[in-house]
């Protein structure tokens, strides 16, 4: 009735979320996909923090972040460069559009995601 379109006037849903009364003095946002909250002021990224490496992105009615190149993991927690072993370097990889890093371990007696296994001595050959 008339008196709950008045008191829908004064509530704000958000994210295209439209008022109902459900009841004397009751109001409820319904919120479109992906939309949740009491005034649909939430999405799927609501408290998501990429683990303060990257930047989370809505994908229809997930989430995923979006981590720099030289971060990696669901949430960016891990930092590619920071585990390299051996004093190898950090190299961006060609063969990743992502342009993801990674340890590089060619040339050195050293294998491995993080160039942690040693594979042969200064001695050998």
């Amino acid at each position: 009735d008339k008196c709950d379109q008045d008191l829908c006037a004064g509530l704000s849903c958000a994210n295209g979320g439209t008022c109902e009364s459900i009841g004397p003095g009751k109001l409820v946002c319904h919120c479109p996909s992906p939309f949740t909250g009491p005034l649909c002021q939430n999405d799927p990224c609501t408290g998501q923090t990429c683990s303060g490496n990257g930047n989370c992105v809505v994908i229809g009615t997930d989430w995923e972040c979006d981590c720099p190149a030289t971060f990696d993991g669901t949430e960016c927690e891990i930092d590619i460069c920071s585990k390299c072993q051996n004093s190898v370097p950090c190299v961006v990889n060609p063969n990743n559009p992502n342009g993801k890093h990674f340890c590089d371990c060619s040339g050195t007696l050293f294998s491995g995601e993080y160039c942690q296994h040693q594979t042969g001595s200064v001695c050998d050959g």
